[in-house]
């Protein structure tokens, strides 16, 4: 059950960024509260946990109980007793409260034996995140686990018929449609399939390498997600009062970045393709001038300082942890940052990170998008995955000499964006931007080659094809790359799209013409 570009996933990512997962719960408790049959498939599921939680009559949302407790979802029986809580959970770490002062409430406010407290969670974070709860359980509460594996995952909490169990959205959502279908509910199955659209956007698929001369779209949704990561790791600097913030701007090879300053030095911060491709496993650098070379060294003699050559900025290398979770992932980088910070000014005090980094956590409610979120594993740090897409760069360059030389494009000139490398080119007079557009190529998973126009050129655009893509307010066309085929051949290929789009260009024609074969790309 695949909803990826569901209507409602779709206005909510794009229109009401930072509110998806409280969108998410309370479209979860809309469906509960309306559909019988959505609540009957609720109480059969956590009954698969080896337990007899009797039926929900009613659901509420964010309802505050004693002690401060305030889950996601509550649900009463016929007799108006709580008995189930329910807490949904993308990527956001467990708070102080979760799960044993939930457990705790849940304990006193039940009048019959059986109740459950019930995490809701993306697929791929079940195994952490079980393990989590039942170490923090243990603490306070005797747990004697039921079932460790999916798709229920349960344990009972003394010996009075409390439990805390654990599935995916994923499975929640199935069965909650399954029911309807078998009810002929058929507001509720629609329902779900748009819910289930949003919380898919959280649950990305497990890390696979490459096959031989393939770029994947989900390589390019991770770097969209490193953006979060540069924003919060300066946020973080900025309210830690050792590092000051500048504009965003793009990197050496294109790529998300932003300056700042540490102690009296500008530098560079962001996301270097050009630098994980060459030198070292990690996506994130700071980048500075030549001249701060000496004082770099001077400061800190053990300072791992890379010097590329005559034309290039030093770069410091950023590590990245593999395999934890994003909040330790943040700590790390903001930690690295704080020691250059110090380097250059042994007045700043290492003290602040770990309340800047809280503070920052806790004023980030949307934990949604699961390749922000997602732990990097080690082959995914690898140089080679930028390597690939150094190699697509060098594919740019000669399209647009081709084309240059061939007649088929003028005014070419490198303009690098924060969404990649490119240039900006005209074809038939139209002018435009060709290149590498990670955003793009996240969002669509069509291709990383892109035309991308401005809105005056919006009415152009629709004369020469009806494959055009929306990136923000920006019409984009997609330039198909073969994924298998040798560099002259891919060349040759993305040469030959450019000429056809110029020619369009040229003579539009009374109606739009037929959609060119799909891409390889395409899923």
């Amino acid at each position: 059950m695949s909803n990826d570009a569901t209507l409602f996933s779709h206005i909510v990512r794009s229109k009401l960024e930072g509110q998806e997962e409280n969108i998410a719960v309370e479209a979860l408790g809309y469906i509960l509260s309306r559909s019988e049959a959505a609540r009957k498939a609720l109480v059969e599921m956590m009954r698969a946990g080896e337990m007899s939680v009797n039926s929900i009559a009613r659901v509420e949302t964010q309802i505050s109980m004693k002690k401060g407790a305030r889950p996601d979802l509550v649900c009463y029986d016929g007799d108006g007793a709580v008995n189930v809580l329910i807490e949904a959970k993308s990527w956001a770490e467990l708070t102080d409260n979760q799960p044993n002062q939930y457990l705790s409430q849940l304990s006193q406010e039940r009048q019959e034996p059986a109740a459950a407290l019930l995490f809701v969670a993306p697929k791929i974070r079940l195994e952490a995140l079980w393990q989590e709860l039942c170490v923090k359980a243990k603490k306070d509460f005797e747990l004697a686990v039921v079932s460790d594996s999916d798709p229920v995952r349960s344990a009972s909490i003394g010996c009075d018929g409390l439990y805390l169990q654990l599935v995916s959205w994923a499975y929640l959502l199935e069965g909650i449609a399954r029911a309807a279908c078998e009810e002929k509910d058929d507001a509720a199955e629609a329902d779900v399939r748009q819910l289930r659209g949003l919380t898919d956007y959280a649950n990305p698929d497990p890390f696979a390498p490459w096959s031989p001369g393939k770029l994947e779209y989900r390589f390019a949704r991770r770097l969209e997600g490193l953006k979060r990561l540069v924003d919060d790791a300066a946020n973080c600097g900025e309210s830690g009062g050792f590092l000051k913030k500048g504009n965003v701007k793009s990197g050496g090879q294109g790529g998300y970045g932003r300056l700042v300053w540490l102690g009296d030095v500008q530098f560079w911060f962001g996301i270097d393709v050009f630098a994980w491709a060459k030198f070292y496993k990690t996506p994130l650098w700071l980048r500075v001038g030549k001249g701060k070379y000496s004082q770099l060294k001077e400061v800190q003699p053990s300072l791992q300082l890379i010097d590329p050559g005559e034309r290039y900025d030093i770069r410091i290398p950023i590590e990245l942890p593999a395999g934890v979770v994003y909040d330790k992932m943040l700590y790390s980088v903001v930690k690295c940052l704080n020691g250059v910070a110090r380097r250059l000014d042994p007045s700043i005090s290492p003290d602040g990170v770990d309340a800047a980094v809280e503070k920052q956590l806790h004023s980030s409610d949307n934990r949604l998008d699961g390749f922000a979120f997602k732990s990097w594993c080690s082959e995914e740090l690898e140089p080679e995955c930028a390597m690939r897409l150094v190699a697509l760069h060098g594919i740019i360059e000669e399209a647009v000499n081709c084309g240059k030389a061939a007649g088929i494009l003028q005014q070419g000139k490198k303009k690098l964006k924060q969404q990649g490398y490119g240039w900006s080119i005209q074809l038939a007079g139209v002018e435009m931007w060709f290149g590498a557009d990670v955003k793009a190529w996240a969002e669509h998973c069509i291709t990383p080659l892109w035309l991308e126009f401005e809105h005056q050129e919006q009415r152009e655009v629709a004369f020469v094809t009806d494959i055009s893509k929306k990136v923000g307010w920006k019409h984009c066309i997609p330039i198909d790359v073969p994924t298998t085929a040798e560099h002259d051949k891919v060349l040759d290929c993305v040469v030959a799209s450019l000429k056809n789009i110029a020619e369009r260009f040229e003579n539009p024609g009374p109606s739009r013409p037929a959609t060119p074969e799909q891409s390889h790309y395409s899923e």
